[in-house]
This record gives structure tokens, sequence and C-alpha cells, in this order.
């Protein structure tokens, strides 16, 4: 799949650049460092989505095709339970709905989706706009899941933020989660070690361990064998 992708210039740094984002993003930034906190996504138009997937038609019908013929895949249950009638002939169409207690609800939206929403918001998008499969993807899936992890569409108000301010979000693995609300916050919070180490010191001593730094201290002790 990746092959290709790449093969029909869809690696995701062609797609970033065809989408407008990336720029957008890098001049957002060097805005809020020169200062400058009045321009917004909004300010910015963004290139028709339909041009970012070069043979999109041909992809989706590819995974379509390999999804409905994947043996493996057909003999994988969906998150779902289905829901008992009164029927005792059984002849009543029987209903399912969607089981949230599966690992495709409390694990793939708030530490996955969640993430990259969290993401765009720090980059300053539009999420509304620029990631509007995402955002409502996990707005019909939070109502189901009886959540907030992202702000619903009516209760936005001038200001607020959908990630950052939504009631659930320290359940979640976004930056927003951790108190990481900007682009320099998340650049020190990504230098973090999980286990409490510090990361300066541990790469100070992998380098006196490589071999080129145990060559250069010996030969140093070689020719001046006083000053050691």
């Amino acid at each position: 799949g990746r092959l290709i992708f790449n093969m029909l210039n869809n690696h995701p740094k062609e797609v970033g650049e065809r989408s407008g984002l990336v720029e957008m993003a890098m001049k957002l930034q060097e805005l809020k460092l020169q200062g400058i906190n009045n321009i917004s996504a909004d300010n910015y138009s963004l290139p028709n989505k339909d041009d970012r997937i070069k043979c999109a038609g041909f992809l989706a019908w590819s995974l379509s095709t390999g999804l409905s013929k994947n043996s493996r895949v057909g003999s994988v249950l969906a998150p779902v339970i289905v829901v008992p009638n009164d029927d005792p002939t059984d002849k009543v169409t029987r209903r399912i709905r969607p089981n949230v207690n599966t690992r495709f609800f409390t694990d793939d939206v708030p530490h996955g989706l969640c993430i990259l929403l969290g993401i765009g918001e720090l980059l300053g998008f539009n999420l509304e706009r620029d990631m509007s499969s995402i955002l409502k993807t996990v707005r019909r899936l939070q109502r189901w899941m009886g959540k907030e992890y992202v702000l619903p569409k009516g209760a936005i108000s001038s200001g607020s933020k959908i990630v950052a301010d939504a009631k659930d979000i320290f359940e979640t693995s976004a930056p927003q989660a951790f108190g990481v609300n900007s682009i320099p916050e998340f650049q020190m919070f990504l230098k973090l070690s999980p286990f409490g180490e510090n990361w300066i010191d541990r790469s100070e001593k992998n380098m006196f361990k490589s071999p080129m730094f145990s060559a250069m201290h010996n030969q140093k002790r070689t020719n001046h064998p006083s000053k050691l």
C-alpha cells in the first residue's frame, strides 16, 4: 500500500504541501514569534481538498475491494452488541448497538484521533474546516460513549478551543490534557523523558562511551600523559 501511495505522488510530505496546511502552520508560528497574534487560520484560504490525494477514486476502490475480499478481516467481529427482542420465533429483525467498552472506542478515540485533533489545534488549524472528517467522527463516537473529548458543534463560543475546553479532555492523550497549549510548550514536552531521565546527561554518557571518543581520549593520554 505504501509503495503504491508513493508511486502516485501521495507521500505524506507531498500531500501536506498540496494541502497548504504545512505552509499555513509555519506562517502562523512565525507571526506569533514576531508578536503578531491577531492572525488566525481563518485569514488563509486553502486549496481544494479534492486535490490533496492523487487518484483518490482508485485508492478508495482498492481499499474497499481489499477489505471486502480479505477473509481474515471477514472473521473479525464488529464492536457491537445485539439488542435482544421479545419475539419467541425470532422473526423480527434484530438490532445492534455499538459496544463502547471495546478498544475501538476506549483506545482509538481518546488516545488516537484526539491526539491528532490536539496537535492540529496547537498548529492553529481551523478544525471545523481543516480536520472536518476526524472532528465529525470524534463528535459522533463521543456522543455514543457519553463523553466530551471535543466541544460539540453547538457548544462553541467566540474564543473557545474545541479540544482544550472540552470537559473530558483529561481522559485523552491530546497535548492539551498535559497542559500543553502552544508549539514551544509542545517542543519542550517532546524532550521530556517518560522515566524522568535527564536526556542531556544520557546523551553525554552515550557520547563518552562511543569508540570515537575513547580513541580520542586514549590518543590524548598518549600525547600528554602529564596533563591527565
